[in-house]
């Protein structure tokens, strides 16, 4: 107990005199993103920070925040889920189950597979070892895309419930 102490003080000495005191920096969004309370963050490589809102996706480069509109310029709508695969292809889920994908120098566009999206909302995704992409929703259980087909993992198919928070591979 005597050690614990020394250093809590030793500390509280060294803060006292001024050294590597915390320092944080305010970064407004902005007035044409007024209201749009960042609820999730996604630092991608090149420097990029991504940002779900309530309002849709916003891209920070570091300067400024950019709104990013779907590709028939119309909003996403509240952001549920940010995730970017190795292929540097950017998921996007939403709160209305709907999902878009952003290629490297591309537009955001709408995710359409033949089986349908889910219609509820979109939690988290995750890539496998073999490239699969899977997400998860808050009331459908799990999904998983090879690439062909969209598979459906539910309580039918042994998961205790259907509303999953978060996935991680």
């Amino acid at each position: 107990m005597r050690y614990g102490l020394t250093v809590y003080i030793q500390l509280a000495i060294f803060w006292w005199a001024g050294a590597q005191a915390p320092f944080w920096q305010a970064h407004p969004l902005g007035e044409h993103l007024e209201g749009a309370r960042p609820d999730l963050l996604h630092q991608r490589e090149g420097g990029f920070i991504w940002l779900g809102s309530e309002k849709g996706l916003i891209r920070y480069d570091g300067q400024q925040f950019e709104l990013f509109d779907r590709a028939d310029s119309l909003q996403l709508g509240p952001v549920s889920a940010i995730f970017a695969t190795g292929r540097g292809r950017l998921w996007v889920g939403c709160h209305s189950g709907a999902i878009y994908c952003l290629e490297p120098g591309s537009t955001l566009q709408p995710w359409l597979p033949e089986e349908g999206n889910p219609a509820v909302p979109i939690t988290g995704f995750a890539e496998d070892a073999r490239g699969q992409l899977w997400f998860s929703t808050y009331g459908e259980g799990l999904y998983c895309w090879n690439g062909k087909r969209l598979y459906n993992f539910d309580m039918d198919d042994g998961l205790l419930g259907g509303d999953i928070y978060t996935l991680t591979s």
